[in-house]
């Protein structure tokens, strides 16, 4: 069977979006980053305009809110209706990024972490506030007598890591002594499964 169009969830899509996404950029004139292929840069009025995306979520930035404005228009005439947001807040990628005045930049993802301590039902509501890490000093305790988790069990504890792993990387480096830990709890079986379960969330 050969298809005529890319269909969503197969690994093809991912790259056909790739090409369609920087061949509208290349048209109006952006040149892609040869060290991130998913950045792109373009001068406008004599002021860099960088284009930032992971699959079809895309930040764009430029000193002028009228060339903003107008890429947003093109995005619109080429992929349909979607939400756009300015000025100096934005949601992206579980992100919520705030350009403050004194010009510094302030990532927060506190409703992120929400979600994983409402998804992992063995949170323990009685910790101290005081606590200042995850990575307690029992932390590296390993009872190698314990029973394996059955298949349910892991599956949250595989999709809680991958959520932190995320968190992680993108604003929150104090935990990654407690995350880097708990990725070596994730069995070999289930690692590709846990790719998935990260992806998902990402997504």
């Amino acid at each position: 069977m050969k298809v005529i169009r890319a269909i969503y969830g197969c690994i093809e899509a991912a790259l056909q979006w790739y090409k369609k996404f920087t061949g509208t950029l290349k048209d109006e004139g952006f040149e892609l980053n040869p060290y991130d292929k998913c950045i792109a840069n373009k001068m406008i009025n004599g002021k860099q305009m960088t284009i930032s995306w992971h699959v079809d979520d895309c930040i764009a930035s430029h000193v002028d809110q009228d060339v903003l404005d107008e890429f947003g228009k093109i995005m619109i005439k080429e992929f349909g209706e979607m939400e756009i947001t300015s000025g100096n807040i934005h949601d992206f990628l579980g992100m919520n990024i705030i350009i403050n005045e004194d010009r510094t930049v302030t990532i927060d993802m506190k409703e992120s972490i929400q979600k994983v301590i409402e998804f992992f039902e063995e949170y323990d509501n009685n910790i101290d506030p005081d606590t200042i890490t995850p990575a307690a000093y029992y932390l590296f305790q390993v009872n190698d007598d314990a029973e394996e988790l059955d298949k349910e069990k892991s599956e949250v504890f595989h999709s809680t890591t991958a959520k932190l792993l995320y968190i992680m990387q993108r604003a929150r480096p104090d935990i990654e002594t407690a995350v880097s830990f708990l990725m070596k709890r994730v069995s070999k079986s289930n690692v590709d499964d846990w790719k998935k379960l990260r992806r998902d969330w990402i997504s």
